[in-house]
């Protein structure tokens, strides 16, 4: 009689996985910085791109889309080079689209004219690491 309690009890506590459909679908969009540092003596800093990127999305998207947009940014995986700054944000896939036009409104970060250009949108981590 205890067995049956205890696999009963067992069976309870259990807790059912979810279905695909109803995981968090998340892309990772992998960005390169070009900017124009010969007119300032310093180039632009990965902090001060993700600033300007956070700052313009709120703007295009407002407050409440920026949130349910679930922007993060993925600072162990950036890389610089002279001029040239390459980055990866996580973002929900609803919202990809947003953020790329978003690019497009960026032109100056702190007075020096940048571009930034996407390079890869999916959904596995791995291929955007081998993009950078």
């Amino acid at each position: 009689m205890k067995k049956t309690v205890q696999n009963k009890q067992n069976k309870t506590n259990k807790i059912a996985a979810l279905y695909p459909s109803m995981r968090e679908k998340k892309r990772y969009v992998v960005f390169e910085v070009i900017s124009d540092h010969n007119s300032n003596n310093h180039p632009v800093s990965m902090q001060k791109v993700y600033v300007a990127i956070k700052s313009g999305l709120q703007k295009y998207l407002g407050t409440l889309h920026y949130a349910q947009a679930q922007v993060m940014f993925l600072p162990q995986l950036s890389s610089q080079n002279n001029g040239t700054i390459k980055g990866v944000i996580r973002i929900d896939h609803a919202y990809d689209h947003q953020l790329r036009a978003c690019f497009c409104l960026i032109d100056e970060i702190e007075k020096t004219k940048v571009i930034i250009r996407s390079i890869l949108s999916t959904g596995v981590i791995d291929k955007a690491k081998k993009s950078l």
